[in-house]
């Protein structure tokens, strides 16, 4: 389990980077050990996906 943990990790820390750089209106924000948190500047609005 550990590994899927680190690679979950990698794989947040690199979107975060690639979200700063684009500027973007959403962001991941590390709260503490192994929690995270969705930021936007506005309203977010979630569609369900269709199989």
């Amino acid at each position: 389990m550990p590994q899927i943990k680190d690679n979950l990790e990698t794989r947040l820390l690199l979107l975060r980077r690639r979200l700063e750089e684009k500027q973007a209106a959403i962001g991941i924000v590390r709260v503490s050990r192994g929690r995270v948190r969705l930021e936007t500047d506005g309203s977010l609005g979630l569609d369900a996906a269709r199989e």
